[in-house]
């Protein structure tokens, strides 16, 4: 469930060029902020197959852990494109991540080219 409208972001490509980013607002949080300077790419995507052409997000796959964000259900599992390279670098399965003000747990991390 989203909170609002679908945005603009600028989300950091692995060659470090900037890109246009759609993505729902609870997506940009203070642990996954969106990526800083000018676009310079053609836009990312953040769904649909491997086989499609162009750029598809980096993500990480959680599952809450206890209570779920209003609108979610407790256990699903919710994939979330990282926009900045250095902070994805950074993230493993297992590892704790807040979001909607909630537990959760990264139980998957898809790089750019696909799982990792």
């Amino acid at each position: 469930m989203s909170q609002g409208a679908f945005i603009n972001a600028k989300y950091e490509k692995n060659n470090g060029s900037v890109a246009v980013i759609r993505v729902q607002p609870e997506t940009i949080t203070e642990d996954n902020p969106v990526a800083g300077g000018t676009v310079t790419a053609d836009r990312v995507r953040v769904s649909g197959s491997a086989r499609r052409i162009g750029t598809k997000a980096r993500q990480i796959s959680v599952k809450f852990e206890g209570t779920a964000p209003a609108g979610y259900k407790p256990g699903s599992i919710l994939r979330v494109p990282v926009f900045q390279k250095s902070i994805f670098d950074a993230m493993s399965e297992g590892q704790a991540f807040e979001y909607q003000g909630q537990s959760a747990t990264i139980v998957g991390v898809f790089s750019e080219s696909g799982r990792r």
